[in-house]
C-alpha cells in the first residue's frame, strides 16, 4: 500500500516483492558482519545508509537522486523456485536509461528481517535478457564500475589491468537493486541557436575568404560588414577564438581543437578525429515547432543512450559560433551522450541531445564551472547538459 501511494507509476521491482514472503532467515554471525558493516563510514564523495524499512529506503534514494520521480530495477527470473546454475544464453543487451548520470544501490544484507545497504553510485547499468540451459528466462541486472569501486578491486587485479583502464561489470542477485531518475521528471529549458540565419557555405566558396584575424578589414569588406557593427564584433571574438584553439592543438595535440568554416572540412575533421569515414553525427531537434521556442517547463518522456562505438566514449563536439556564415568549432571528446524526449508545457515536442562528462581534461570552463556550483570534485560525478539546436555529436556508426 505505501509503494502504490509514494510511487504510484513506478513498478514494485521482484526484489521488494519477494520479502513479503520471505523465504529464510540470517545467522547470528551474518547479523554481526550487517551491523559492522552499516556501522562503517562510507567512502568518498559516497553517501550510504542502511535502510531497514521500505520506507527508510525510498527516502534514502529519493533525497540521494533529488526527486521522487525515481523507479527501482533488479534481477528477474521467470521462475518460482530457486535456479540451478547452469549455462546461459545472453539474448539481448539494453542500457538503463539513466537520467543526470547518479544512481542509488541498494543491496539485501543478512539479518533478522530485510535491511538494505544503500549508496550512491555512478555505475552504468544494463538489463541483459538470459536464457538458461532448462528453459529458466531471466532479466538480469548488470551494473559496470570504471574505478575500483568496493569489491571491484579484486576484479581489476585478476584480470591484471589498472582500475579505470577498462569497464568491470557483474550481475546482481534477486535481492539487490538499482534506483534512477524515471521518466516523468520535470525541468525548465530554453533551446537556442547561437547564429540564427547565418548561412552554410561551400568549400569553394568559405575558403575564398579569408579567416584571420589580421584579414578582419578585408573580410568585412568582402561581406559587406560595417566595422564597428555588433556582428564584426562577433567575427573579431570568434577568430581569437579559433586563432587561440588552433595554436593550443599545436602545443598540447591531446586537445585539438579546431574551427571548421565548411560542411567538407567539418566533415573532413570528424572523419580525421574518429578515424574513420562511417560516422554519424545528432543534434537537439525540436519536432513540432518553426519558430523560437520559449523558456518553459518540459516533461521527460524517454531517455536512450547514444551508442558509441569503439570502446573508449570518443565522440567529436560540434559547437556553432558567431559569425557571418556557419561556423562550428570542432574537438573531440570522451564520455556519454542520450537522446532525451521531452513534452513542453506549450505542447512543443523536442528530442534533445545531452552530453555527460566524468571530468574536466579538455571539456571547456562551464565543465569546470559545474563542478564547483556542485561542490564535487571533478570526476566523483557525471556532468550533463543539453546540445542548443545548432550544435552536434559525431559518433562511429
Amino acid at each position: 500500500m505505501y509503494w502504490k501511494i509514494a510511487l504510484p507509476t513506478s513498478p514494485m521491482p521482484g526484489a521488494i516483492r519477494d520479502l513479503i514472503n520471505p523465504a529464510s532467515s540470517a545467522g547470528s554471525a551474518s547479523k554481526e558482519d550487517t551491523v559492522g558493516n552499516c556501522e562503517a563510514a562510507p567512502l568518498a564523495g559516497e553517501a550510504k545508509q542502511c535502510a531497514t524499512s521500505l520506507e527508510s529506503m525510498v527516502e534514502f534514494a529519493a533525497s540521494s537522486l533529488g526527486t521522487r520521480d525515481v523507479h527501482a530495477v533488479s534481477t528477474e527470473v521467470d521462475r518460482a523456485g530457486p535456479a540451478p546454475r547452469q549455462a546461459y544464453r545472453v539474448e539481448a543487451v539494453r542500457p538503463v536509461p539513466v537520467s543526470g548520470g547518479d544512481m542509488v544501490a541498494c543491496h539485501g544484507m543478512a539479518y533478522a528481517y530485510a535491511v538494505f545497504g544503500c549508496h550512491t553510485t555512478t555505475a552504468a547499468a544494463y538489463t541483459v535478457a538470459l536464457s538458461g540451459a532448462d528453459g529458466t528466462r531471466a532479466e538480469a541486472l548488470a551494473a559496470c564500475h570504471a574505478d575500483a569501486a568496493p569489491g571491484v578491486a579484486e576484479a581489476y587485479k585478476r584480470l591484471g589491468v589498472a582500475p579505470g583502464s577498462v569497464p568491470v561489470c557483474h550481475f546482481l542477485p534477486q535481492d539487490d537493486m538499482l534506483w534512477d531518475l524515471f521518466p516523468g521528471s520535470k525541468m525548465t529549458l530554453h533551446f537556442t541557436r547561437a547564429t540564427a540565419g547565418a548561412a552554410l557555405l561551400p568549400r569553394g566558396r568559405a575558403d575564398s575568404v579569408p579567416f584571420a584575424s589580421e584579414k578582419l578589414p578585408e573580410i568585412l569588406s568582402q561581406l559587406s560588414i560595417p566595422a564597428g557593427s555588433p556582428t564584426a564584433d562577433a567575427m573579431r571574438s570568434t577568430l581569437a577564438v579559433c586563432e587561440a584553439a588552433r595554436i593550443a592543438s599545436e602545443t598540447a595535440p591531446k586537445h585539438k581543437h579546431y574551427c571548421a568554416t565548411s560542411l567538407e572540412s567539418m566533415v573532413e575533421l570528424v572523419a580525421s578525429s574518429l578515424g574513420t569515414r562511417d560516422v554519424h553525427a545528432v543534434s537537439t531537434e525540436v519536432v513540432n515547432r518553426a519558430g523560437p521556442t520559449p523558456r518553459q517547463a518540459y516533461r521527460v518522456e524517454a531517455v536512450r543512450p547514444v551508442p558509441v562505438s569503439g570502446g573508449e566514449g570518443d565522440m567529436v563536439a560540434c559547437h556553432r559560433m558567431p559569425y557571418a556564415y556557419a561556423v562550428f568549432g570542432v574537438h573531440g571528446i570522451k564520455g556519454a551522450a542520450y537522446t532525451v524526449t521531452l513534452a513542453g508545457a506549450d505542447g512543443t515536442m523536442a528530442e534533445a541531445v545531452a552530453a555527460c562528462h566524468g571530468d574536466v581534461d579538455g571539456h571547456g570552463v562551464a565543465v569546470a564551472e559545474a563542478y564547483k556550483r556542485l561542490g564535487v570534485a571533478p570526476g566523483k560525478v557525471a556532468v550533463c547538459h543539453f546540445l542548443p539546436q545548432d550544435d552536434m555529436l559525431w559518433v562511429r556508426n
